[in-house]
């Protein structure tokens, strides 16, 4: 595959029916106090306060952010009223409980966009303006602002349907918006939460920033299983999508391993020959159309050494101009059975024993059969040398260790030089009956001899 890239952009596209775009110009920003550069939402803030839409949370000096706080329906109001640049209402005072608010002005130009209806349906005669927002109620204003209508029904998360918003969350969804709230899985959308002022500024960027014009393509990934265990089957899922405005042909994915990452990774499936999931944005024809989306799963045994996915879309323009974008998934494996081994001395006068101690717990939900640690004394000194100690078990009556059960291990010996243990040890977990895995080896502190001057 060519290695021809453009940067990877995570955007929205501004689908018909949006009701504008921020277009005052503003002063530089100056930053807020409580915003620093380590913040993973300070590119957000600082896009938030350059484009006008939030000026701070304590005026008048606006010092501040406040990052954390929720967000009130009032405060979205405002933002999304500037943000959007909505035009003043033909009729004032939309609702009763708002009278007096800071925020009355934004929310009846809200309202008369048709973003809001209020909060108190069937009536509707009020807008709630004090209370939090959560993040189903956050994707049906956003939805609701930017005329989204693609992705509906599709289920992208698990844990919202029964929210009254489930329709508008897949839609947010569907546009790049919000990728869920449990990466790197991100198969729940945590909808009953409360929006904070940093999440929304993540929110309202990736909505509102200017669409790419051209040629463009971008790749975003997860996994699923949510649960990674060493050795395990995993199942990477990378969305292809058309960032751009012109429709792509010869679109094409695969296995990417950038420089100096050793450990390339599995197969991956043209969505044009799975069924399902890969099919719910398209996929009919040949092109990929601006929006749309085509899914490759990628699968592998999990690697104790490998903790990261990449893969590499192309596509061309016009039958011309070439694109290219890469993604990631990043992923942490867990291993069924912890291991700790500990020296009963640090330091001992020559031809004193010393008894080690090797601990193994099963933290998983798994069974783990055929458990065995192995060890080797490792004697540092003039007569260094590697043997097989006699490690005697402690407590465990078969080889099968059962979730939260705990072994203990000890050997004794005595000792005449510097000398540790290299332990592991080898299991066969019940996702992986027929091979065996393995914990990373232990090696205790060193046991210092002191031997006389």
């Amino acid at each position: 595959m060519r290695r021809y890239r453009l940067p990877f952009l995570v955007l929205a596209l501004v689908l018909p029916g949006m009701v504008g775009v921020p277009v005052s110009a503003q002063a530089p920003w100056v930053g807020f106090d409580d915003v620093p550069p380590s913040n993973i939402f300070f590119d957000d803030i600082r896009w938030l306060a350059e484009q006008g839409i939030t000026r701070g949370c304590n005026p008048p000096a606006n010092t501040k952010f406040c990052p954390a706080d929720p967000v009130t329906r009032g405060q979205m109001a405002a933002f999304l009223a500037r943000a959007l640049d909505l035009p003043e209402p033909d009729q004032a005072d939309r609702f009763r409980d708002d009278d007096g608010s800071i925020f009355e002005a934004d929310i009846d130009r809200l309202a008369a966009a048709g973003v809001t209806a209020g909060c108190n349906p069937p009536d509707n005669s009020k807008f709630c303006p004090d209370d939090h927002v959560t993040r189903a109620q956050m994707a049906s204003f956003l939805v609701r602002a930017l005329g989204l209508d693609a992705g509906a029904g599709i289920d992208w998360f698990r844990d919202d349907d029964l929210s009254v918003h489930h329709a508008n969350v897949d839609r947010l969804r569907a546009a790049w918006i919000t990728f869920g709230c449990n990466p790197p899985t991100e198969n729940r959308f945590c909808p009953n939460q409360n929006v904070t002022r940093q999440q929304m500024a993540a929110f309202l960027h990736r909505a509102l920033e200017q669409p790419l014009s051209g040629a463009a393509i971008g790749v975003h990934g997860y996994t699923w299983p949510e649960t990674l265990y060493v050795h395990a089957d995993i199942v990477g899922t990378f969305e292809v999508r058309n960032v751009g405005s012109i429709p792509l042909s010869d679109v094409t994915a695969g296995p990417y391993t950038p420089e100096g990452e050793d450990y390339p990774w599995g197969d991956c499936v043209d969505p044009k020959f799975i069924s399902g999931p890969a099919e719910r944005l398209g996929n009919g024809d040949e092109l990929l159309d601006p929006g749309e989306i085509w899914d490759w799963y990628c699968s592998l045994k999990t690697h104790v050494m490998a903790h990261t996915m990449y893969l590499e879309a192309t596509g061309t323009a016009d039958g011309s101009d070439f694109v290219s974008s890469w993604g990631k998934v990043e992923y942490t494996l867990l291993y069924p059975i912890e291991m700790a081994a500990t020296a009963s001395a640090t330091s001992v006068e020559a031809g004193e024993e010393v008894t080690w101690t090797i601990t193994l717990e099963n933290v998983s939900p798994v069974r783990c059969t055929d458990v065995e640690v192995e060890a080797r004394k490792n004697a540092t000194g003039p007569s260094a040398s590697y043997t097989e100690p006699n490690v005697e078990v402690v407590g465990n009556g078969d080889q099968v260790m059962d979730p939260g059960e705990v072994w203990r291990y000890e050997h004794t010996e005595t000792l005449w030089v510097d000398t540790f243990l290299d332990v592991g040890a080898v299991y066969a977990p019940d996702y992986l009956p027929f091979a065996w895995t393995g914990i990373p080896g232990l090696q205790t502190a060193v046991v210092n001899v002191i031997t006389p001057s």
